[in-house]
């Protein structure tokens, strides 16, 4: 059996280890790249059939072309920006077949805070050259920590979400017009505190085809159209409300709608715990129309929250990665029987996330930070039993 891989200096310490025991094994984590905090995204940038990395570094951005994720002549300039980036995201913007790149400036305790949309060439011209950078706004905005992109308005194109904490302006909705130079961005306040709140994930909870909003513990909706109407705002879970949270939408309950919602305690707040929440088709009922799993009580300090199927059963799982001076990397896999947590990494951190398949081996790897070091790692998955590969990394 063989693997690619992103390393060269790969040290094999075991062979087939745990075969036919279940679980998932994982990599020791790889180096990936120069030191870096932020991690952007994954996505075949260069359109070579490789998953590549994009972070951002010092104010700015850089990718990584796969396979030799390792390896710094592989390293490309993509644009700059200001200050590390972690609101970010990798997505095709304008619908071209290419991935682009957006991503809010640094602006970690004062305004102003900017938005910018970074074209990639493909076609149009060579990759590895810096792209078009398109500002999609510039407000007095601070702390653009959360970032997601979907479709807001149901015009074909993708919108941008952030929250900030800043006081009237702590949620925005950039709307991408016909012309990529010209955003339509609206604003809101939450009714928080300056300082703490945090936490972002978007999906369509009530399946009406439009997009909801969900922060810590409570989601928005809008009947009337992001455009122009005027959110409403319901509960999920009131242990939540008002602390930093780290939140995903996806299909918990295996219903075949992606409309249930995971969440857990993020950065120093108060300890609550790591829970999924479903509902029988009335999410706007309070927190009594939610059906709430606690997977992991009494917890703090996570920093990253995705949703995939890692074990390849056909159900969702969580990864969940802890920062902020505590450590800890878990799946926690989705099975017939409950919610089983297994351990890839028990003095892991990890600040955010891309989840993708790194090598192309059919099984979904995961990339990011260890912030304070200035490090970015990839965990490789090796499915139930296969090779267990190190990197030497300290």
């Amino acid at each position: 059996m063989t693997r690619a891989r992103s390393a060269s200096t790969l040290v094999l310490l075991c062979l087939f280890a745990g075969a036919g025991g279940g679980q998932t094994l994982w990599s020791e984590p790889q180096l990936i790249g120069q030191r870096s905090t932020g991690v952007i995204g994954s996505a075949d940038l260069n359109g070579d059939g490789w998953p590549d990395v994009a972070y951002s570094r010092n104010g700015a951005f850089q990718w990584y072309a796969g396979p030799n994720l390792s390896d710094s002549s592989t390293e490309y300039d993509l644009g700059q920006g200001s200050g590390t980036s972690y609101g970010a995201a990798v997505a095709d913007m304008n619908n071209d077949g290419w991935p682009d790149l957006v991503a809010a400036d640094g602006a970690r305790s004062s305004g102003p805070g900017r938005l910018w949309l970074f074209l990639n060439p493909g076609s149009a011209g060579v990759v590895t050259d810096p792209w078009q950078r398109i500002e999609i706004y510039s407000l007095d905005v601070w702390h653009q920590n959360d970032l997601a992109i979907a479709d807001m308005d149901g015009d074909g194109r993708k919108d941008v979400v952030v929250r900030t904490r800043s006081d009237n302006l702590r949620l925005l909705v950039a709307l991408q017009n016909a012309d990529l130079a010209s955003w339509t961005t609206r604003f809101w306040p939450t009714g928080e505190t300056a300082n703490g709140p945090e936490g972002l994930a978007v999906g369509d909870l009530d399946n009406d085809q439009q997009m909801e909003i969900v922060l810590s513990g409570v989601y928005w909706d809008n009947p009337g159209g992001w455009r122009s109407g005027e959110p409403a705002q319901y509960d999920i879970d009131s242990n939540f409300v008002g602390r930093a949270v780290k939140a995903v939408v996806a299909d918990f309950d295996d219903d075949g709608q992606p409309d249930d919602v995971a969440m857990v305690t993020a950065e120093g707040s108060t300890r609550v715990y790591l829970a999924t929440y479903s509902h029988s088709g009335n999410p706007a009922g309070g927190e009594d129309a939610w059906q709430r799993e606690v997977l992991r009580g009494d917890v703090t300090n996570y920093h990253t929250l995705a949703a995939a199927d890692f074990n390849q059963d056909g159900r969702v799982d969580l990864l969940a990665g802890a920062s902020f001076g505590s450590s800890g990397i878990s799946i926690f896999e989705s099975l017939p029987g409950g919610w089983s947590e297994q351990s890839v990494d028990s003095d892991g951190q990890m600040y955010v996330t891309s989840v993708v398949d790194l090598d192309r081996d059919g099984q979904l790897d995961f990339v990011g930070p260890r912030r304070w070091q200035n490090r970015v790692v990839a965990y490789y998955n090796l499915g139930p039993g296969g090779l267990i590969f190190a990197s030497g990394f300290e």
